[in-house]
């Protein structure tokens, strides 16, 4: 629905050790950047050690105008599996 967020969500098969980052890029379709949604450009997400989700909100923009459903692209680009630091790094 125009004028409210489209939340996606980007799920692990299994919980990682380490954080897992990528980077979320939206693209037009039928539905046009700044006329019915807001674009995200290499916008950098991290699922947390541990974690198997996380959430990617898209906020659409209501301009007044009866359409048919609309549709615009989401990319998840250069998915990286983080490597230990002090933090999560068990010492022995």
């Amino acid at each position: 629905m125009e004028g409210s967020t489209a939340n996606f969500t980007a799920t692990l098969s299994n919980p990682s050790q380490y954080d897992v980052t990528l980077d979320v890029t939206t693209s037009d379709n039928t539905a046009q950047v700044g006329a019915d949604y807001l674009a995200q450009t290499s916008v950098g997400y991290t699922i947390p050690i541990g974690s198997t989700t996380i959430t990617i909100p898209i906020t659409t923009i209501d301009n007044n105008v009866y359409e048919i459903s609309e549709t615009y692209n989401v990319l998840m680009s250069n998915v990286s599996i983080g490597s230990p630091t002090p933090e999560n790094h068990n010492h022995y």
